[in-house]
């Protein structure tokens, strides 16, 4: 049929009309991601991943812009599929195709895409300089929606590279900012991030602010964007010495981990576990949390 097809004369007019539907969904899947159980969105959007992928094979030959707009609307599929390798691929094939007269809402979608995609890799300095020129073009289109979620990512990979005093400024915008967006992920996320730089700053507010934001991220502990807000309000409970609820943190979030694909969360939150172990003296518990966090992250 793919044959036929390519030998007709509607083979591009079919071929762009596929590759519209594939940018319409996924830009639905962005949105839905917000709001959406993990299991409700692969069940929904994983079919899509076969589509996603002859669409960017033609139409990065055929139509960059096209190219560019589902790239950029695909990330969360890459992000919450175990393909975020390939996604990278992608997208950066994508940023390729870049030029000048690039529309900048479509580049902000793209370079916000890589920055996602960069998280949790050893490419935290390109995430970061992804995550900025999104924060600058979202700004520039006065994108309410999506400015906040994008510098809440730039303040976490600012404090991921040390810059407390940059990710602390830049928390502080995100949390008003995706507070007033009505974005649930993003909002959790942002906390996260927040309790984290309050941890690195030695601030005693850590404890005040896991109060309030304990429960939003909590809320969201059975989705992955979830599960890693909570892992780092593990790591900020064990930041300020507080060895005990870091363990008894750690293992509820062990406890939901274990029958996920989330293996990369599952090995960094054994890690903190064995490490606060080991502060507390239990040298046998510390060991047996390290060879799980081994294996997890071996799988």
């Amino acid at each position: 049929m793919l044959e036929k097809l390519s030998a007709s004369e509607e083979a591009h007019a079919i071929r762009l009309k596929h590759a519209q539907y594939v940018l319409q969904t996924s830009r639905q899947a962005m949105a839905d991601w917000e709001t959406m159980s993990d299991t409700l969105f692969l069940d929904r959007y994983a079919p899509l991943l076969d589509d996603l992928r002859s669409a960017l094979d033609w139409c990065m030959h055929e139509n960059s812009d096209l190219a560019i707009a589902i790239a950029g609307s695909s990330w969360p599929l890459w992000r919450e599929l175990p393909v975020r390798a390939e996604g990278r691929r992608r997208l950066s094939a994508a940023v390729s195709l870049l030029k000048s007269d690039t529309s900048a809402e479509l580049e902000a979608h793209l370079r916000r895409g890589m920055g996602e995609l960069y998280f949790n890799t050893a490419a935290v300095k390109d995430a970061r300089q992804e995550f900025e020129r999104a924060v600058a073009l979202f700004r520039t289109l006065d994108d309410k929606q999506n400015l906040g979620s994008a510098i809440a990512a730039f303040g976490y990979a600012s404090l991921m590279l040390g810059n407390i005093e940059e990710a602390h400024a830049s928390i502080e915008e995100a949390l008003q900012r995706v507070e007033r967006a009505h974005r649930p992920r993003a909002l959790a996320a942002a906390w996260s991030v927040k309790f984290c730089v309050e941890a690195r700053l030695k601030s005693h507010a850590v404890s005040r602010n896991r109060n309030e934001g304990g429960p939003i991220v909590r809320n969201h502990g059975r989705r992955s964007r979830g599960t890693r807000c909570f892992a780092n309000l593990v790591e900020a409970v064990l930041e300020i010495g507080d060895i005990d609820g870091a363990i008894a943190g750690g293992h509820t979030l062990i406890a939901r981990l274990r029958d996920t694909y989330h293996t990369d969360i599952l090995g960094y939150v054994l890690g903190m576990v064995s490490g606060a172990l080991t502060f507390r003296g239990d040298t046998g518990g510390a060991l047996s949390a390290a060879i799980g966090s081994c294996a997890a992250v071996a799988r």
